[in-house]
């Protein structure tokens, strides 16, 4: 058992940390032997804020009286198969996700950029020449994910000059998984679910709560192609979402804040990171 843990993310052109992480207390175990090593955690408090020009920005929340428990397992080994050789399971809680999209767009741009060099380096030493040797490398890269998040919920502010200005999504339960699978084209997917049940959606403006949608279960499949067929290659994502019966309740300031909301939020934080790399 550890005490408080805590880390900061720097840009390279700033003396701040643009995102700070606080753990107050966890549980680590490690396992290893000859053929796999795990990583067992049990996090009973979590939290991540996003730093805005001298505001901090909840991004991630998690208190809870279950605590979260996460799982990773790696198998050891130098041969390369159809298969994952990584594995992610968490559970957990009552889960607060709060998504600012300058907040994402950055963190995934630092993230490769710190990993550019590395991969190129990787990439150039270790890349199989074959397409079958290729697949079987590129499937060992990835990670079977087991995910369930009990009651979570998401929140999509207008914008981070008005973060009361909301759209909150309450959820009973959400589970991800995936696979993989090869196609008689010889094409490499991993296939990704996302299945949610029982989502309301609602908005909240000067305090005041107005529904959406009153309960919808949703079904997300993402197909990530990891290695294209070469005689006929096939789009490198596909996505395709079905539901339940929708009962939608949509006002004009519903309607105003949704748009408000996809241009102060979404479309600005994918053009922060057009503005920063000018």
């Amino acid at each position: 058992q550890s005490g408080p843990i805590s880390a900061s993310i720097y840009q390279s052109n700033s003396d701040s940390p643009f995102t700070s992480i606080s753990l107050p207390s966890t549980e680590l175990a490690f396992f290893i032997n000859p053929k796999a090593f795990l990583i067992e955690s049990v996090v009973p408090q979590l939290l991540v804020t996003y730093n805005h020009e001298n505001e901090s920005h909840t991004v991630m929340e998690f208190a809870h009286e279950t605590p979260m428990i996460l799982k990773y397992k790696q198998h050891i080994t130098n041969t390369h198969d159809l298969r994952y050789h990584k594995f992610l399971s968490i559970v957990m809680s009552q889960l607060q996700y709060t998504h600012h999209q300058q907040f994402i767009t950055k963190i995934r741009n630092y993230f490769q950029s710190q990993l550019q060099t590395a991969l190129r380096s990787e990439i150039g030493l270790s890349l199989p020449e074959n397409i079958a040797d290729l697949r079987k490398w590129r499937a060992s890269s990835l990670v079977k994910l087991d995910i369930t998040l009990l009651n979570p919920q998401l929140i999509i502010p207008v914008s981070l000059e008005t973060p009361k200005d909301r759209f909150i999504a309450n959820l009973m339960e959400m589970k991800i998984t995936n696979t993989l699978s090869l196609s008689q084209d010889h094409t490499l997917t991993d296939n990704t679910t996302v299945v949610s049940k029982g989502m309301k959606l609602i908005t909240e403006k000067n305090g005041e709560i107005q529904p959406i949608v009153r309960e919808i279960d949703l079904n997300f499949m993402v197909a990530n192609m990891i290695v294209n067929s070469i005689d006929q290659p096939n789009p490198n994502l596909k996505v395709k979402l079905s539901t339940s019966d929708i009962q939608c309740e949509l006002k004009k300031e519903q309607y105003q804040m949704f748009f408000d909301m996809v241009n102060s939020n979404l479309l600005k934080g994918i053009q922060s990171l057009h503005d920063e790399q000018e």
